[in-house]
């Protein structure tokens, strides 16, 4: 004989699938601290840099971020460096 589940454990199995996912939340989050990770980083470099400097600088970084190749955004920050001293 095949038992009924009860009202509760329908509204259980009814949250359950409508609730988000651990990975999907994980991924939202980690989204979330990227994102504003990226603007505090991004403002330091306009407060470090002149106004120039500073976009020039952060289009690097954001390229070298889609690239996924860092070096020319160091070798920028290195020569901006140089010119400070």
């Amino acid at each position: 004989m095949k038992t009924t589940p009860s009202p509760l454990s329908r509204l259980f199995e009814e949250m359950q699938s409508i609730s988000p996912t651990r990975k999907s939340l994980e991924v939202e989050d980690r989204g979330n601290h990227l994102f504003h990770a990226a603007q505090r980083y991004m403002k330091t470099i306009r407060d470090e840099y002149d106004e120039e400097d500073a976009e020039g600088l952060i289009k690097m970084w954001l390229l070298a971020v889609k690239s996924g190749d860092i070096r020319k955004f160091d070798r920028r920050l290195v020569l901006l460096k140089e010119d400070k001293e």
